[in-house]
């Protein structure tokens, strides 16, 4: 061979080849492993292989390792030298958006280090959320620097914008469209959206996306939903006469509405319903059943008419779900009647306020044509709440209304939109010629909506602020709300709200109404010891508002932090007035007043915080972070020994602290 060639084929086998492939590209998933395979010629099984991401540079290798056949780790990196395949595998664990970027395979060489390109990306994982039936959750969604601006959606179909469930181009302002809402908070780079009264048929893939000019970005969700709650009470325990009629309410949690309900006397049997109803606020009739499904209320009501002794036993309400239906047991007792129906001498009714209420006054055979009434116990017949002229007629009066069903010997008592006055004790009668025959009725009230609390303490300091948090029931979501120091009295309302889920404010008064935690918070600021006293939280209602008592105590605020400054300068000098200020004033206006000519003589004043404000010989400075406010007057005159106030500017009364400020002669004070 000759020298020469000789020389060149030893220069390649030192030399080598610089890369074996133009590229790899490799793709992986954010928060799970990804593996990099690096290839490498025959001869090379003992040298030195690492992982960069900085070429040509050996001391940035992200892993190295010298042991063929052994498993090297490094932090979130781990490499395995297989000599026998010649390829060098590195792992990186949980990866990141981060790590999406270019590397190098490199194999240590003397001359020159041998490279392969790798391209890594990493596409975001799909991420999981879980919610209960009936309940919310809040999916966030990530999104680069650089679309803060652009608009952000949900969609359950992707590539289809108009598919949006909800969508938003207002930034950091919540957006609300039926059970969705939506805030992008674009100093985190994370919009969040909520879902709530979670559906079963909710579970399943959703896109967070932004917006963008070719292709939107799209982050996949996947969405599980946990069946809820599955009974309401523990046991509904109900009573009927044989041949009379029962009714059995049943009730439900919110955003179950448009379920399908039934009653059932084989429980995790919907075949063997008894009666079914797929038609909410309809009346379904089925032989001696029937259904009606009240969604305002959320409750369902099945009567059962014609009672035998073999109705007497268990049943079960339900809501049928895709998984497992809702269910809530229900003990039905019949008593036995020999002959007619069992006249009872008291009668014992309960009902909820703001709700109505059904009394049913049985009467003997031979009376069906007679005049019946409610009146109130003790009182004289002329005391009659409602009476009726004729049979099987419905007479009404107010709230009140009487049908006598003559066929059934039952005349009913409705009493609608129930006050807590109403409670206490009434007689069905029958007008006789002689002596009328009553039946004691007792009426009583579950915990209503006029007094859905004992009262509220609140506290607050002159000056500051408090917040009150008026809670109410279910289903008064999108009644009006409001505050008031004159109960009774709509039109005194402090402050007033029809828009739920809306921050409405009135001068020192806000008030916002979360509907979905059912509580509606009122905020008072720049508080004052005239606003000691007795408030009530209200919900507006037809007859009777629901309120709550509020005993709000202010406790006297601090005027100033210092009662009396006293300062001294120098003729022809200058003086500096610290004057100190309470937390929460910030940013109120700031001033210096001469006390002797009052309010009509400020010397300087200042709006804007940690800001140098000159006017003649005066300057402040307001230093919101240590609260003090600094008043520099210089070129001092004898005149300007006086009486000053430094001066907060609040909503009704100005806080104020007294200066004395003292000038002494200049040349006196050098002999001294």
């Amino acid at each position: 061979m000759k020298p020469t060639l000789y020389f060149v084929t030893c220069l390649i086998a030192i030399l080598g080849l610089t890369s074996h492939t133009e590229a790899i590209e490799v793709q992986g998933v954010e928060g799970e492993n990804v593996k990099i395979d690096c290839r490498y010629p025959k001869g090379f099984e003992n040298y030195e292989k690492y992982l960069t991401d900085v070429r040509y540079k050996r001391n940035n290798a992200l892993i190295r390792s010298k042991k063929p056949n052994t498993l090297v780790t490094e932090g979130r990196y781990t490499m395995y030298d297989n000599t026998a395949t010649r390829v060098f595998t590195i792992t990186i664990k949980e990866a990141q958006m981060s790590d999406a970027k270019t590397y190098w395979c490199a194999v240590e060489r003397t001359l020159r280090d041998d490279y392969t390109e790798v391209k890594l990306t990493v596409r975001p994982g799909v991420k999981s959320y879980a919610g209960e039936e009936g309940g919310s959750v809040k999916i966030e969604c990530r999104y680069p620097e650089g679309f803060e601006n652009y608009e952000k959606y949900l969609t359950d179909v992707r590539y289809k914008q108009n598919n949006a469930l909800i969508r938003a181009n207002k930034h950091n302002t919540l957006v609300t469209d039926g059970r969705y809402s939506l805030y992008d908070n674009t100093l985190e780079k994370v919009f969040t959206v909520t879902i709530k009264e979670l559906l079963m048929s909710d579970a399943g893939t959703y896109w967070c996306a932004v917006e963008r000019t070719l292709n939107d970005d799209y982050t996949e969700v996947r969405l599980t939903v946990h069946p809820g709650v599955t009974s309401r009470a523990e046991v509904i325990e109900v009573h009927g006469d044989e041949g009379g009629s029962v009714k059995i309410d049943c009730r439900y949690s919110q955003g179950f509405e448009n379920y399908e309900k039934y009653l059932t006397d084989i429980r995790y049997k919907r075949k063997n319903a008894l009666i079914r109803a797929n038609k909410p606020n309809t009346l379904v009739m089925e032989g001696r059943y029937s259904l009606y499904d009240n969604t305002s209320a959320t409750v369902f009501t099945v009567a059962i008419k014609e009672l035998q002794m073999s109705d007497n036993k268990t049943y079960w309400c339900a809501v049928e779900r895709t998984l497992g239906d809702d269910y809530t047991e229900v003990r039905l007792i019949v008593h036995p009647v020999l002959g007619v129906p069992r006249i009872q001498k008291v009668i014992r009714v309960h009902g909820e306020e703001g709700k109505s209420v059904k009394i049913d006054c049985r009467y003997q055979e031979g009376f069906e044509h007679y005049k019946k009434y409610l009146t109130s116990a003790g009182r004289v017949i002329n005391d009659t709440v409602i009476k009726t002229e004729y049979s099987n007629t419905l007479v009404t009066s107010g709230r009140y209304s009487l049908y006598d069903n003559t066929s059934a010997r039952v005349y009913t008592v409705t009493i609608r939109e129930l006050r807590m006055n109403d409670a206490g004790t009434y007689k069905c009668a029958v007008d006789r010629q002689q002596t009328d025959d009553f039946i004691r009725v007792t009426l009583t009230f579950h915990p209503g909506v006029t007094s859905y609390a004992e009262g509220i303490e609140a506290h607050g300091e002159e000056g500051g602020s408090v917040k009150i948090d008026c809670r109410y029931p279910q289903g008064f979501g999108n009644y009006q709300k409001y505050l008031t120091d004159n109960k009774w009295k709509l039109h005194n309302a402090l402050i007033r709200s029809t828009k739920p889920n809306t921050l409405v404010t009135d001068g020192r008064y806000s008030l916002y109404d979360n509907t979905s935690a059912r509580v509606f918070t009122v905020t008072i600021k720049d508080l004052q010891m005239s606003d000691a006293g007795t408030y009530w939280c209200a919900v507006e209602r037809t007859l009777n508002d629901d309120y709550t008592e509020i005993r709000l105590t202010v406790q006297a605020g601090v005027k100033s932090s210092e009662k009396d400054i006293r300062v001294s300068g120098t003729e022809g000098g200058s003086v500096m007035i610290d004057c100190r200020y309470k937390n929460g004033y910030e940013n109120s206006e700031k001033y210096l007043i001469d006390a002797t000519r009052k309010l009509n003589n400020v010397l300087i004043r200042a709006k804007k915080p940690n800001t140098l404000v000159t006017e003649g010989r005066y300057s402040l400075y307001d230093n919101t972070s240590a609260r003090v406010f600094t008043v520099s007057i210089k070129e001092l005159q004898k005149s300007d020994a006086k009486a000053y106030w430094c001066a907060v500017e609040r909503t009704l009364s100005e806080d104020y602290a007294e200066v004395r400020l003292t000038v002494h002669s200049g040349l006196n004070d050098g002999l001294a």
